[in-house]
């Protein structure tokens, strides 16, 4: 009886030194979980973005001077016209990374729909005393057009884990666009030339360079937005044939469309 109470005595004394030395301790926070930004990733992408197409336009008419005679010395003037054009947008993309400690590297291919387009447009007038070969006055007019449906990019991404799921890139490569130009004539009296529309679609390629964010909502699903700006060059589209009224000869109808775009995207992934 006397040794189990001396037991109990020595428990009962060693339990507040047990409370200081756990006091004494350090607390010890458990790491956070880093993310994995390796591997295979799809998903999808919705935002708002503005083409614009830079519209030179040059005729290889004889000019008409006033009065509907034909003078070789006067060349109907070629015209420049900037359009734009602001869609909300819809895309998919695919891309794999790596990881090398702090940096994140990588391939990315995009595309999206917004359907781009100048809207149909009357041709400008030359300055006198040149009169335009396109007929651009009175209720019937022949119209210009352009339209851009499809969009897309094959990029490389650098990014930095900013915070263990947070992630901030650059990224820049190949851009794509696919254009579709159009002229409608009306007919031309007194030849006997009907209305004709013309249309031919050409694809655009240039470069793209862009900043993003990627968060990481778990270890599959990441939440980002970026911004891009693509420059697709400018492509030469032919779009028919004219007759010159009076003199009844045919010239060909030579078009520069140059076309640049930038848009906001936001993108929700899933890494595989």
């Amino acid at each position: 009886m006397q040794k189990l109470c001396l037991v109990l005595i020595g428990l009962v004394s060693s339990i507040p030194q047990a409370f200081a030395a756990d006091a004494k301790a350090p607390l010890r926070t458990p790491p956070a979980e880093v993310y994995q930004w390796s591997g295979l990733y799809a998903g999808v992408s919705l935002g708002a973005g503005q083409s614009r197409f830079g519209w030179y336009s040059e005729p290889s008419f004889v000019g008409l001077v006033p009065g509907g005679t034909t003078n070789p010395t006067f060349t109907t003037t070629p015209f420049s016209i900037g359009l734009k054009s602001t869609k909300a947008i819809a895309g998919l993309h695919i891309g794999y990374n790596w990881t090398s400690d702090q940096l994140v590297y990588g391939l990315e291919a995009d595309w999206q729909t917004g359907s781009y387009r100048t809207g149909n447009f009357i041709p400008l007038a030359p300055p006198a005393p040149n009169v335009s070969a396109f007929a651009i006055n009175g209720t019937n007019t022949d119209l210009l057009g352009a339209k851009v449906n499809d969009t897309g990019s094959l990029s490389a991404r650098l990014g930095l884990i900013a915070l263990p799921r947070l992630m901030i890139y650059a990224t820049g490569g190949l851009a794509l666009a696919n254009l579709t130009a159009q002229g409608s004539y009306v007919a031309r009296s007194g030849i006997g030339t009907p209305a004709a529309t013309y249309s031919q679609t050409k694809l655009m390629t240039g470069w793209s360079a862009g900043v993003g964010v990627d968060y990481a909502l778990s270890q599959n699903w990441t939440l980002g937005a970026d911004y891009r700006y693509a420059d697709y060059g400018h492509k030469s589209v032919q779009l028919g044939s004219l007759t010159n009224n009076p003199s009844g000869g045919t010239w060909s109808i030579n078009n520069v469309i140059r076309l640049t775009n930038s848009a906001t995207m936001v993108r929700l992934s899933y890494r595989f």
